[in-house]
């Protein structure tokens, strides 16, 4: 049984080319995979494989088509094709490929903006929205906060700062400031680019050796381990840079001297620096874990969304939220590939 016309999940793909007709494709779809990280720097994206008798119904799926995608009427992705691929082998078969981005793209524009004093993130958040709305409006697009931040910011003035960077650096002085209580993401679901606190995107799923997961690979590492963080910001006045610093000589013994350093803004005070400091150290001095898992497909999990992980073997028994997801739908199956820091 084809898993794409199975009644199990009811897809339906349809692609748009820019003012044209819309084209229903599920019906020479041969696989789709889609693809969610926590990671809001990079766009979800969603990748089709077409059947070859595509370009005998005369159906031509251009770059910067509108591309969507349901399983049971519930809606998985939006966004606009990227590229538009025809390879053909050596026997003559063509394969058609659409690779699409989701409207988190709309935040690596370059421009410059003002957080006003006492702003919160997510009021930043909708300020940049309102912004820059007509190109939100152009991709069909908009903004909405579910659970908003509290911490009043400092004013300052985001000079040649993508706005996906202008965002990430608000949301981390909100957690520098509302820590541990809270931590924020943004994703796009559907074309709705939402500000979400990850406890309210906990399932009610447990994943693991007798549930979903078939194969997964747990790994110890330290080449991301830090034992020393030091900020830096360069002091006109004197011609140097100024420095901060805080480490850990237990671990300098165990792991030997591992730095990590950044780059401190002008309107950051020295408590502020030396604090984002305890915290890159808090979050960095330790052995990172991570799990990689694949097993049968369920379209609830997506990056951000919290489940619990019970692996007997690796001793994790443990609520965690997926850093990244990726679920393949084709003709025989419905698999997911997930990644988690644990």
């Amino acid at each position: 049984m084809n898993t794409l016309a199975h009644s199990k999940y009811r897809v339906r793909l349809l692609a748009q080319p820019h003012g044209g007709t819309p084209y229903d494709l599920t019906g020479v779809c041969e696989q789709i995979t889609w693809q969610t990280t926590r990671d809001m720097g990079r766009a979800g994206t969603l990748e089709c494989v077409l059947q070859k008798r595509i370009d005998d119904d005369g159906i031509i799926i251009p770059a910067g088509s509108r591309i969507q995608f349901w399983v049971n009427g519930e809606g998985l992705f939006s966004g606009i094709c990227e590229e538009a691929e025809l390879s053909k082998n050596g026997n003559g078969e063509k394969v058609y490929l659409l690779r699409a981005v989701d409207h988190l793209q709309l935040l690596q524009g370059i421009e410059s903006a003002y957080r006003p004093e006492g702003m919160t993130a997510d009021g930043f958040f909708m300020h940049l929205y309102n912004k820059y709305r007509p190109r939100f409006d152009l991709a069909g697009a908009r903004c909405a906060v579910f659970e908003p931040s509290t911490a009043p910011l400092n004013d300052y003035y985001f000079d040649g700062y993508s706005l996906y960077s202008m965002i990430s650096e608000s949301m981390t002085e909100a957690h520098v400031a509302e820590a541990p209580n809270s931590q924020y993401m943004i994703r796009d679901n559907m074309g709705v680019i939402e500000w979400r606190e990850l406890k309210a995107l906990r399932l009610p799923i447990v994943l693991g050796d007798n549930s979903l997961i078939t194969s997964y690979t747990y790994t110890n590492s330290i080449t991301q381990t830090y034992n020393a963080v030091k900020a830096l910001r360069d002091n006109p006045e004197i011609g140097m840079r100024d420095a901060w610093i805080v480490e850990n000589t237990e671990t300098q013994g165990k792991w030997w001297f591992r730095q990590l350093t950044w780059y401190a803004d002008e309107a950051m005070t020295e408590a502020e620096i030396m604090e984002i400091n305890r915290l890159k150290l808090t979050a960095n001095n330790r052995v990172h874990r991570t799990l990689r898992g694949a097993g049968i497909g369920d379209f609830r999990v997506r990056a951000g969304m919290g489940v619990q992980l019970r692996m007997d073997a690796a001793k994790i028994d443990k609520g965690h939220w997926c850093e990244e997801a990726t679920h393949i739908l084709s003709s025989d199956m419905h698999h997911m590939d997930l990644l988690f820091y644990v």
